[in-house]
């Protein structure tokens, strides 16, 4: 997970996403790696691609909506407000 932040920092969003997929399938019982799978999909532009892997996490913790709901607001999650009600919607 912490190469995935590292790569996200450096805009690298296709090692990014590898890493965090590789991460969440070393530890499955940890939600917050498909999280931030999720998130880097959206952010990418694979909204639809996102959305499984956000309603698999939302219904593990709802926790993680109110996170989402933060992100844009941090700059952490750029996406259009019509992409954040759908994600929200999972």
């Amino acid at each position: 997970m912490n190469a995935g932040d590292a790569y996200l920092a450096d805009g690298k969003v296709d090692e990014a996403f590898n890493a965090y997929n590789l991460a969440a399938s070393l530890a499955p019982e940890i939600v917050e790696l498909p999280f931030w799978q999720a998130v880097t999909l959206a952010e990418s532009g694979k909204v639809t691609e996102s959305l499984p892997v956000f309603k698999m996490v939302f219904a593990a913790d709802k926790n993680w909506v109110e996170l989402l709901k933060r992100l844009p607001a941090a700059g952490l999650l750029k996406v259009t407000e019509g992409d954040l009600q759908l994600i929200l919607k999972q």
